[in-house]
């Protein structure tokens, strides 16, 4: 069982926050998924919906703050804005010590 860091946790809250926060007031979405894919070495969460998704919109400060918080984790946020709206943040884990073992705390 790989176990993820409590601070990592906290940013993968607030990006299914916001993804949510996002589909309830400004899409019209119908359904939303939310994948959660965690390995030894990275943890993926993708959240799409089937909104629309307005032809001039750009990155509000929720999204570009979480960015800025993925790349503080060697990590990354990206988002699509085909077939509805898909945001998908993904953090690397540490490895520990010389034997190529992964941070399990």
């Amino acid at each position: 069982m790989v176990l993820v860091p409590a601070y990592k946790w906290g940013l993968l809250e607030a990006c299914l926050k916001e993804a949510l926060t996002n589909v309830a007031r400004h899409s019209n979405a119908t359904n939303v998924d939310v994948d959660l894919h965690v390995t030894e070495s990275i943890v993926r969460l993708s959240i799409r919906d089937n909104g629309t998704v307005k032809k001039n919109w750009q990155a509000g400060s929720g999204i570009r703050s979480l960015q800025l918080r993925a790349r503080s984790m060697d990590g990354s946020l990206s988002i699509s804005r085909e077939n509805g709206f898909l945001l998908v943040c993904v953090i690397p884990l540490e490895k520990v010590g010389n034997d190529d073992s992964f941070n399990r705390r």
